[in-house]
C-alpha cells in the first residue's frame, strides 16, 4: 500500500501512482522539467528540482505548487532532514561548488561555497547531524556538520561516483561507481573509512536504492538496460536483471514487495516483484521519467 511519485522531465509533470494496484492515478503538471526529488515528507509535500535551478514544493492532498525557490547557481540533488524542516540543494558555477540551505517553513534560503567540484549527490544521516555532498571529479563523500555547516571530513570514493545511499542506522554508505572500474564503494560513516568494494557486472551504475529490511540494494544501469542486486552484510553481487528503456531512478514499496524503476528512453515504470524477480505489467507515465520516490500513505 502507498502512493509513487514519478518526476518527468520532458513532459514537465509528476505521475501519481497507487502502489496497491500498481496503476497511474493522476497527474500534477509543473511549469519547468524536474530532475530529482526528495521521498515525501511528514507535511505531505514533495520538493522536486526542476528546470532554471529551481527547488519547487508540492502539496500532495491538492496537487498544487506551493511554492518556488531560485538556485543561484546550477542544481544536482535535493534531500531533507528526517524532521523535513531543512532542504539542502548542492550546485556548482564552473569549477567552484556550493550548498543552498532552505528552511522549509518559510521558504528562505541562504547558500554557502564549499570546498569540492561537480556535486552530484546529497544525503542527511537518519539522526539529522551530518549532511553528505558526493563530489564527481573528483570522487570524494564530503561529511558536513549540520549545526556548523563546517566540512569536518571528506573520504575518498574511487572513481567517477555518481550517487549514494545510506542504510537506515546510518552507520553505512554505499556509493556507485562508474568510469574505469564498476563498483559499489562501502563506507564506514562512524570511522570514516572506505571499508570495501563491491564489483558489479553491468556498467555505468548510477541511482541506488536500499530496500526497506535493510538486506539488499538495487542498481540501476542506464546505457547497459540493467539493474543488479547487492547484497549488503555479504557485500556481494546477487544477480543482474535485464531492465531495458534506460532504467534510471528506483524506490521500494514500504511492504518491501516491489521496485519502481522508470525507463527513461520507454516512458513508463518497470514494477519488479522482488520475490519472484519478474516484471510486472509496465505503468505508463509522462515523457523522460526520472526520478520516483514511494510514500506509505495513499494519498489523493
Amino acid at each position: 500500500m502507498g502512493t509513487a511519485y514519478v518526476i518527468n522531465n520532458e513532459s514537465k509533470s509528476i505521475s501519481v501512482i497507487d502502489t496497491q494496484i500498481h496503476k497511474l492515478k493522476g497527474t500534477i503538471k509543473l511549469p519547468y522539467g524536474p530532475f530529482a526529488l526528495a521521498p515525501p515528507t511528514r507535511f505531505n509535500q514533495l520538493w522536486v528540482l526542476m528546470g532554471n535551478n529551481i527547488v519547487g514544493v508540492v502539496n500532495l492532498i491538492n496537487h498544487k505548487l506551493i511554492a518556488t525557490i531560485q538556485i543561484p547557481h546550477t542544481a544536482t540533488s535535493i534531500a531533507l532532514t528526517p524532521n523535513a524542516w531543512r532542504a539542502y540543494v548542492p550546485s556548482y558555477l564552473y569549477d567552484s561548488a556550493f550548498l543552498s540551505i532552505i528552511r522549509t517553513l518559510d521558504k528562505t534560503a541562504k547558500t554557502i561555497s564549499l570546498d569540492l567540484a561537480y556535486p552530484l549527490d546529497v544525503k542527511v544521516s537518519p539522526d539529522g547531524k551530518w549532511i553528505y555532498v558526493l563530489s564527481c571529479n573528483p570522487s570524494y563523500l564530503f561529511v558536513i556538520n549540520q549545526k556548523t555547516l563546517k566540512i569536518v571530513d571528506l573520504i575518498d570514493t574511487g572513481g567517477y561516483s555518481n550517487q549514494m545511499a545510506i542504510t537506515a542506522t546510518g552507520k553505512r554508505a554505499y556509493v556507485t561507481n562508474s568510469e574505469e572500474a564498476t563498483y559499489v564503494s562501502v563506507v564506514d560513516l562512524k570511522t570514516l573509512k572506505q571499508i570495501a568494494t563491491i564489483q558489479l557486472e553491468a556498467e555505468y551504475p548510477y541511482y541506488i536504492a536500499i530496500t526497506p529490511d535493510q538486506k539488499d540494494a538495487y542498481i540501476t544501469h542506464g546505457p547497459t538496460n540493467a539493474v543488479s542486486v547487492i547484497n549488503l552484510a555479504q557485500k556481494t553481487l546477487l544477480k543482474t536483471i535485464e531492465c531495458l528503456g534506460n532504467p534510471m531512478g528506483l524506490a521500494m514499496t514500504p511492504d518491501n514487495k516491489y521496485v519502481y524503476i522508470t525507463q527513461s528512453s520507454k516512458n513508463r515504470v518497470a514494477v519488479l516483484n522482488k520475490s519472484t524477480g519478474k516484471f510486472c505489467r509496465p505503468i505508463n507515465v509522462g515523457s523522460n521519467p526520472l526520478g520516483v520516490a514511494i510514500t506509505s500513505k495513499i494519498l489523493p
